[in-house]
């Protein structure tokens, strides 16, 4: 018997502890999916889109994190990054077989058909112009979910590959709908784990008609009855 009862309590105390995380989870979730949904009520009332359905004051973000030559290169090289004529260009990497910048860059967006381009540059002798060893373009519109991606992106000569992160944000409105979105679904599947915990519990003390589960406090307690 005194098995049976360590056994009981031990299945007991462990259904309570992940009920009480799982509660705790749920009202995070909560709060976050209620952050979300004031701040979508406020840019619904500012948000203004311009001719091409871009917002004003959209941006791009470009982070440059790192090049993988596939042969030694014995020069200084950076990368351009160009928007257009929007251009931006990384820190000087002194000799290396491989490369690392993790430097960012900002672009205003008017449009979604100016290309991205990304350059591999070689420091020239004083005097003369920088060399263009190798570049990349990328389309502007294949980034219209809005989401943060992490991209190798193959040099057109073979030069190497060019690790980047790319964001667009064209639409708060959209992009705050979708994250709302995905604290429902969160929010919803961490109500059903909940439920799922409680009936286990139910099951648990099913054999004990004496005792009973409360479901209306946040705390586990037993009712006599």
């Amino acid at each position: 018997m005194d098995e049976f009862t360590n056994v009981f309590f031990e299945a007991e105390a462990v259904l309570r502890s992940k009920l009480e995380s799982c509660e705790r989870l749920l009202r995070d979730y909560e709060r976050q999916r209620t952050e979300i949904a004031s701040r979508l009520d406020e840019v619904k009332k500012t948000e203004v889109m311009n001719k091409y359905g871009v917002m004003e004051g959209s941006t791009l973000t470009v982070t440059v994190m790192e090049l993988e030559l596939n042969q030694r290169v014995i020069a200084d090289i950076y990368i351009e990054v160009a928007l257009g004529e929007n251009i931006g260009t990384t820190t000087i990497c002194r000799n290396a077989y491989n490369r690392s910048w993790n430097e960012t860059f900002v672009y205003d967006v008017e449009k979604d058909d100016i290309p991205l381009r990304f350059g591999l540059k070689q420091v020239a002798m004083q005097g003369e112009e920088d060399k263009e060893i190798d570049f990349v373009m990328v389309d502007v519109r294949k980034l219209r979910d809005q989401q943060k991606k992490e991209e190798l992106l193959e040099l057109y000569d073979g030069a190497g590959r060019l690790r980047v992160t790319l964001q667009w944000l064209h639409s708060r409105v959209q992009y705050l709908t979708e994250l709302l979105r995905k604290w429902d679904d969160q929010v919803a599947e961490q109500k059903m784990q909940k439920d799922e915990l409680w009936n286990d519990l139910e099951t648990l003390f099913e054999p004990f008609p004496p005792l009973k589960i409360s479901r209306r406090k946040t705390h586990l307690s037993l009712i006599h009855i």
